[in-house]
C-alpha cells in the first residue's frame, strides 16, 4: 500500500491517528485482525474494543458508510455450545456499528476461504491438499463430513470475489444498510473440490480422505477458516 502511495497509520487504537486517516473519507471498509496474538491469547483489550474505537473515530470524522468484514455470533447460534472468540468479537463490532450513527453499516461475510489451500499451514492441517503429497503421492483433503445432505460447503475466493461484493455494497449502500451479505463464490462438497482440482490439472492427483478425529490444533485451524481476510 505504501508503494502505491496509500496513506497508512501504525496504531489502530489511537484516536488521533484514526482521525487523520478518516478525515474527508466518504466510506470505510473495516477488517480487524482476529489473528493478532493479543486477541487470540486474550491479552489486553479484546478485538471488539478495537472495532468500537475505529467505528467511533469514523463517526467523529463524518464517515457516512461502513462495510465490515464480519462473522456470525457463534455463541448465540450454538446456544453457547461452541463459542469462537473471533466470531463473537466480530459480531459485537457489527452490532455496534449499526447503531453508532453512520448513514449505513453493512457486514460482508465470507464463506470458507478457497485461498487457504495454497497456504502451507492449512495444507498441513487438512491432509496436504493442495500443496503436500501424502505417502501415496496424492494431495489429500482430509476433513470430517459437514453433516448436511447433500453436502454443500460455501466457498469464497478472497482474492477474486470478496472485493467485488464489498464494491457492490458501496455502489448502492442505502439498499444494503443494516444487512449481512454472504460473499460466496460457489457451494460444493469437499469431494467436489478435489474432483474440480483434478479436472483442471488434467490428472487424478487429488482425493478426498475421511477424518473422524480432529486434533485440537487442527480444530483451531478449522474454525479459523473465516478469519483469513485482512486489510
Amino acid at each position: 500500500m505504501i508503494q502505491k502511495e496509500v496513506g497508512t497509520i501504525e496504531d489502530s487504537w489511537s484516536a488521533d491517528e484514526l482521525a487523520i486517516a478518516f478525515r474527508g473519507c466518504w466510506g470505510l471498509f473495516l477488517n480487524t485482525d482476529s489473528d493478532d496474538p493479543s486477541f487470540k491469547q486474550q491479552i489486553g483489550p479484546p478485538e471488539s474494543d478495537m472495532g468500537r474505537t475505529i467505528v467511533d473515530a469514523a463517526v467523529a470524522q463524518g464517515v457516512r458508510h461502513l462495510v465490515f468484514s464480519g462473522l456470525p455470533e457463534a455463541s448465540k447460534i450454538t446456544g453457547g455450545a461452541v463459542p469462537v472468540l473471533s466470531f463473537d468479537n466480530k459480531a459485537a463490532i457489527a452490532a455496534y456499528a449499526r447503531q453508532a450513527g453512520l448513514e449505513t453499516a453493512v457486514s460482508v461475510n465470507s464463506g470458507w476461504a478457497l485461498d487457504i489451500f495454497w497456504m502451507e499451514t492449512y495444507a498441513e492441517a487438512f491432509g496436504g491438499f493442495a500443496l503436500i503429497p501424502d505417502a501415496d503421492g496424492f494431495l489429500t483433503l482430509k476433513l470430517p463430513p459437514m453433516g448436511n445432505d447433500p453436502e454443500l460447503v460455501p466457498w469464497t475466493s478472497l482474492e477474486d470475489d470478496y472485493e467485488d461484493a464489498v464494491h457492490g455494497v458501496f455502489l448502492d449502500a442505502a439498499r444494503w444498510d443494516g444487512q449481512t451479505i454472504w460473499a460466496v463464490s460457489e457451494c460444493m462438497s469437499f469431494e467436489a473440490v478435489t474432483d474440480t482440482y483434478n479436472r483442471v490439472v488434467g490428472r487424478d492427483s487429488a482425493r478426498k480422505g475421511i477424518s473422524s478425529v480432529v486434533k485440537q490444533e487442527i480444530l483451531e485451524n478449522y474454525l479459523d477458516f473465516f478469519t483469513l481476510q485482512r486489510v
